[in-house]
């Protein structure tokens, strides 16, 4: 006889999910979670690099100042209340987080690394994390779970949500072929984005879904968004991703992912079309850089533009993820020149039009009058830099 019935059903065992499931079972209720994966499944929690922070701050900073960096970082977030509910929860997360005996570290006198999972992962090529930050967090809340009486579900796919007069009552699952019913009072849907899904990227995030280097670990189809759309739910913040700029070699040599990123090399430089034009505000960071990257009709003709000022600066700054001299030691492109009509020729660029952008934009940085370029460059995150120290660069994104 199997007994389907919980309190609780979590969807999704990745972060999220376990600690939804684990701070459940703590409150007294039967919890069990469906995971898709089999095995030692791969998610996004077990390759990543274990940092907690709020907008690069100290998590356990007090909650107003928390809620004010991210209105900061984000102007025109959808919803305030998830932003005070980030601020005014990060620090009673790690401090759980211990408590379930997950190993927390200060790696780096930087406030980012002040909450860092043990042991913490290796940053080399391929990004080995068996043993290491998520994956042992993993098994700490898996072993918490099952200890207080909880059960999860591996190989289970979930397709819909159970209703019953207007009220979710459950889920309807896959297991080895054989559809389930697994009956709960409650659902929590965290089974991640919609990343791996091209159908849902091409709606919500980009024309051309083909032209975007996943980053991340399989998985993430959109079924927990799909499943709660069906039922009337409202979405927010769909045209967005977090991501990061990756040269575009990466498509045919994996030595190039996860790392190095060029976020800071362009948001000291520039970014240019395939018309040798500017296109969006270098100066907001990586993860905007990359949606508008996104946004473009075709998303491989953008090319990063810069001296050797800024590759040996902004090129070196980022011990972690930095390009130079990762990139070219991985076998990334990177064209060089002495002049920039050579280089724009080089990269297939219309030299008048690259030369006469790079004219107008170092007048601009020159005068501190960025904020009259179209479209504006703001000097407040990064700081943008003139291009024009001998040999000068460019690199395919």
């Amino acid at each position: 006889m199997r007994d389907d019935r919980s309190d609780l059903v979590v969807i999704g065992a990745g972060i999220a999910g376990l600690i939804a499931a684990n701070r459940a079972a703590e409150l007294g209720l039967r919890c069990t979670v469906l995971e898709r994966g089999e095995g030692q499944y791969v998610c996004n929690t077990r390759l990543t690099g274990g940092m907690f922070h709020i907008c690069m701050k100290n998590i356990a900073r007090p909650s107003d100042e928390s809620f004010r960096s991210i209105l900061q970082a984000v102007p025109d977030l959808p919803s305030h209340d998830l932003a005070r509910a980030v601020a005014e929860n990060g620090e009673r997360m790690v401090r759980w987080l211990r408590r379930q005996g997950v190993r927390l570290i200060k790696a780096g006198p930087d406030e980012a690394y002040w909450w860092v999972l043990a042991p913490p992962r290796t940053m080399q090529i391929g990004m080995p994390w068996k043993g290491r930050a998520g994956d042992v967090m993993m098994h700490t809340l898996e072993e918490g779970l099952i200890r207080r009486g909880g059960a999860i579900v591996r190989g289970a796919h979930a397709e819909a949500l159970c209703m019953t007069g207007g009220v979710c009552t459950g889920v309807e699952a896959v297991v080895q072929d054989a559809r389930r019913t697994f009956q709960a009072n409650a659902v929590v849907i965290a089974d991640g984005g919609f990343q791996s899904n091209l159908s849902m990227l091409r709606h919500y995030i980009t024309p051309k879904p083909e032209s975007l280097f996943q980053r991340c670990a399989p998985g993430g189809n959109g079924d927990g968004i799909r499943m709660a759309q069906a039922l009337g739910a409202k979405t927010v913040g769909m045209s967005s991703f977090y991501g990061h700029v990756l040269n575009r070699a990466v498509f045919s040599n994996p030595a190039l992912w996860p790392y190095p990123i060029m976020d800071r090399v362009v948001a000291a430089g520039i970014v240019v079309d395939a018309h040798g034009v500017r296109f969006m505000d270098e100066g907001l960071g990586g993860v905007y850089q990359a949606n508008q990257i996104a946004k473009m009709a075709d998303p491989l003709s953008a090319v990063a533009i810069f001296d050797a000022e800024i590759w040996q600066q902004a090129g070196r700054q980022s011990k972690l993820s930095a390009p130079n001299p990762a990139l070219i030691k991985r076998g990334g492109v990177l064209w060089q020149a002495t002049d920039l009509p050579s280089l724009a020729r080089l990269a297939g660029l219309p030299p008048d039009a690259l030369c006469s952008t790079i004219e107008a934009y170092n007048a601009a940085v020159r005068s501190q009058a960025t904020a009259e370029l179209s479209p504006a460059r703001s000097p407040t995150k990064f700081k943008p830099a003139v291009i024009a120290t001998q040999p000068f660069f460019a690199a395919p994104l």
